[in-house]
């Protein structure tokens, strides 16, 4: 098989859809992958798109056809039996040429699309020419009254395209309906056969396993002889074996051999065991001819279950158990990078896995309303032991599975993204949509609603994909999902949004953040709250205009339920005036979120197994906004980052949510033997009580600890219970739970020592110490650093060394360091 890439310079210019004959008059250059939007943002035809108010000024992008050309050239070697031209994503609907001839069209940017142009390619220069639309074609003269009960029905255009959901404007993105040619395009030629496609499974018995491989082959000749042979290997070696293949006919054909594996490393997800992979390549010769097509790939040996055990009549747990451990699930939901998808880099992917893998993430559940991530999300999750929740794009709304046509089309999808996505270890669950049952259940109530459009694709065109192409993963028809009320506590999985959202219409658990855990929900794969942006990402996405104005541009910028959201909050859990000082509002907005989120975190999971799972709203941003990521769209840790990373640790102590005790577990495999030391201690670092107890900490068995009573008599505006781990002589967790309401706390002045020292050109270390508490102690973030902990507390007496990588080399550096002692605190205590 030979590979012609052509990616690269192409030329773009467009139509007027109204009049086609109104053509633009210019060719600009055009980058592929890439998008219209970025091509004319390098022409310096339209700004940047996501700062300031400038999406909100690029609709007309919309209503254009834009026409993509390349010339390239062709050698005569390169034709061979077949030639095809494969198109890994087109932005959406295209009508596509070669020399002239048209040879496709496309109507989904969520698959891949080849065509045969053995017969239209030619020796010498060749030129291709793609119309693209942002796809409203495909709901042109469609029925859309069946729609209008969905959720986010800003356009309801939306539910016949099959385009990235949020494109049409969400909560988390602006309005922005993207477009060209967003991934790679090349041509193929096969000589006389191609593997097309291979399928990994295992079976395992004890420490050996066999894997086996079911090889899609394409013969374009007939009575060929070929031979395949299967190569798995890793540090420690490689095993081997091939088989012959006798005369084809012409057409497709599976065959199957199978590699014996002694002494298997498993597959485990991040902070339980090491995320063992093997290199895996199969190739297929002619005869003892050269390799005629090959498939490489990485492969982890791993088992998964989905365990739904009865507690009563009327609950069920939701434990995942892996290569037959339960392993306590912990993450978030990922949603797309950018809202220009094509501006998504390997670089940035990776980067922002390995910052969940860093934050403890043990699973990211993709969200049904972006995109089907890139390979590079997969490989780096399968690298890093981040197992995946993997939902279809279907969201929030009913879909026309009543149309042949779109039937046809979303089962092709289907399939495509079952096939792409399959052997990567980390994806471990396949979920039929986002919010679609739930949604369905309220319209029913609320709208009398009958019929739920889009069912027979959960129930049918994606489970009988899945027996005939997965069946060794696991398959949940909807999130959430769980009977006959989709979003019950009972059982499945919970979006939980009652109690941060309820404010919105004075509901009776109006912003009652800390009553969240009181609900015995089996699994969360939804709950968030919003907070402050980072000041310095703030001035980015603000560019030339003031930040935290009342102005339309940040408002713009802001998720709409946070509207109002952060003020109200701080009144309510922070201060009884209204905070103006930017840096202020800043770091207690953020450490609201932050306290919330861990409250929540840590009163879940003192209900393990109960509670099997808590995975945030959400993990990533799509473009610069006030929302609930722990990280902004650059990348750059709010507070909330830094507690989720203590509350996921895989050895950790938290209190119960019943408030009579601690709860110790662990997560590896390995026992751990660990005195914990637990009580209750004022802001000066007296104790009130203290007990110490020795624990043998086994893997996936908490241990609940009954509260020490106190020895004295205490002010709990004064206190704060406390909880420690030590192994081996070193801390190696702890947490604090105050005794009253924020307001009533009566913290000590800000008195923060601190010292910096130069490591080298772009490393440095902090010292920090304090004699008395310091809440949420803060290095204000800036996208010049990055930082090895953040918005913590300093105990009485503690000193902490923090390091610290800058991006260029610092002859100084000093950072703003504060706490939120400093806007509260200045009651002395003796």
């Amino acid at each position: 098989m030979q590979t012609l890439s052509l990616n690269g310079t192409w030329k773009l210019t467009y139509r007027d859809q109204k009049l086609p004959g109104n053509i633009w008059g210019r060719w600009i250059n055009a980058q592929v992958p890439g998008d219209v939007h970025l091509d004319l943002m390098n022409a310096g035809i339209i700004p940047e798109a996501l700062i300031e108010d400038n999406t909100q000024k690029m609709e007309w992008i919309e209503e254009k056809d834009w026409w993509y050309q390349k010339t390239f050239s062709v050698e005569n070697l390169f034709k061979q039996n077949k030639v095809e031209l494969i198109f890994e994503g087109i932005d959406l609907t295209a009508d596509i040429w070669l020399n002239g001839t048209k040879i496709g069209h496309t109507n989904n940017m969520f698959r891949e699309y080849r065509f045969d142009v053995t017969e239209f390619l030619s020796e010498g220069l060749n030129v291709i020419d793609v119309r693209v639309d942002v796809g409203f074609a495909a709901a042109q003269n469609k029925p859309t009254d069946r729609f209008e009960h969905c959720w986010n029905t800003w356009d309801v255009r939306r539910f016949w395209m099959r385009k990235a959901t949020q494109s049409f404007f969400w909560d988390i993105a602006p309005r922005l309906l993207t477009c060209g040619i967003w991934k790679d395009v090349r041509l193929e030629s096969y000589e006389s056969a191609v593997i097309r496609d291979v399928y990994l499974s295992h079976t395992s018995k004890e420490d050996s396993a066999d894997i086996k491989f079911e090889v899609e082959l394409e013969s374009f000749q007939d009575g060929k002889e070929y031979s395949l042979s299967a190569e798995v290997k890793d540090e420690s070696g490689k095993s081997t074996a091939s088989m012959t293949i006798p005369a084809l006919e012409k057409g497709k054909h599976c065959v199957e051999l199978s590699v014996h594996l002694d002494s298997v490393k498993l597959w485990w997800p991040n902070g339980v065991g090491e995320p063992h992979l093997y290199q895996v390549k199969v190739v297929l010769h002619q005869g003892v001819s050269a390799e005629l097509s090959s498939k490489s790939l990485r492969y982890g040996i791993r088992d998964i279950q989905l365990e739904q055990k009865e507690i009563n009549s009327k609950e069920s747990t939701f434990t995942f158990l892996v290569n037959g451990k339960r392993i306590y699930m912990k993450g978030g939901d990922w949603v797309p990078e950018d809202s220009i998808y094509a501006r998504i880099t390997k670089e940035s992917t990776y980067d922002l896995v390995k910052l969940a893998h860093d934050g403890n993430y043990n699973m990211f559940r993709v969200w049904g309303g972006g995109i089907y991530p890139s390979d590079a999300f997969y490989d780096a999750c399968d690298e890093l032991g981040i197992l995946v929740w993997q939902d279809f794009m279907f969201a929030c709304g009913y879909y026309p599975d009543f149309d042949p046509e779109f039937y046809e089309e979303v089962s092709r999808e289907v399939e495509c993204v079952i096939r792409k996505y399959r052997n990567h270890a980390a994806v471990g669950l396949w979920c039929g949509n986002n919010e679609n049952m739930q949604m369905f259940g309220e319209m029913q109530i609320q709208m009398n609603d009958t019929i739920h459009y889009g069912l027979k694709i959960y129930e049918e065109i994606i489970p009988n994909a899945l027996k005939k192409l997965d069946p060794n993963n696991l398959y949940w028809p909807s999130s959430p999902f769980g009977g006959e009320d989709a979003n019950s506590s009972c059982r499945g999985d919970q979006h939980v949004w009652d109690y941060s959202m309820a404010w919105l219409a004075n509901g009776s658990k109006q912003l009652e953040i800390w009553g969240f855990a009181d609900e015995d929900h089996k699994f969360v794969s939804e709950f968030g709250i919003e907070a402050p942006p980072n000041l310095s990402s703030a001035r980015k996405y603000m560019g030339h205009l003031p930040i935290y104005s009342e102005s339309h541009e940040w408002y713009h910028h802001m998720c709409y339920y946070a509207v109002g959201l952060i003020q109200n909050l701080l009144l309510r859990y922070y201060k009884d005036e209204e905070v103006t000082d930017l840096t202020e509002y800043t770091l207690a907005g953020q450490m609201i979120q932050a306290e919330a989120i861990k409250d929540v975190l840590d009163s879940l999971r003192s209900k393990m197994y109960v509670c099997s799972g808590t995975l945030y709203w959400q993990y990533n941003e799509s473009w610069g906004h006030t929302g609930y990521a722990p990280l902004d769209y650059y990348k750059l840790p709010k507070a909330s980052y830094y507690y989720m990373q203590r509350a996921f640790s895989p050895i950790n102590v938290v209190f119960s949510a019943k408030g009579d005790g601690i709860v110790v577990y662990n997560d590896s495999l390995d026992e751990i033997d660990a005195t914990v030391i637990h009580g209750i201690q004022d802001f000066s670092g007296n104790f009130i009580c203290r007990e110490e107890k020795k624990c043998v900490l086994k893997g996936s068995t908490p241990i609940f600890i009954e509260d020490v009573s106190p020895q004295k008599e205490m002010d709990p505006k004064l206190c704060f219970k406390f909880a420690e781990i030590y192994a081996q002589g070193k801390r190696i967790a702890s947490n604090r739970k105050f005794l009253t309401d924020f307001k009533e706390l009566q913290l000590p002045a800000e008195a923060i020592q601190s010292n910096i020292y130069r490591v080298s050109d772009c490393d440095w270390t902090i010292e920090l110490s304090a004699e008395k508490f310091m809440w949420d102690v803060t290095i204000l973030p800036e996208d010049s650093f990055t930082v090895s902990d953040n918005s913590f507390d300093l105990w009485p007496n503690e000193k902490k060394t923090l390091y610290v990588h800058t991006k260029e080399p610092m002859a100084c550096f000093r950072p703003e360091i504060i706490s939120i002692n400093h806007y509260l605190g200045g009651n002395n205590i003796e």
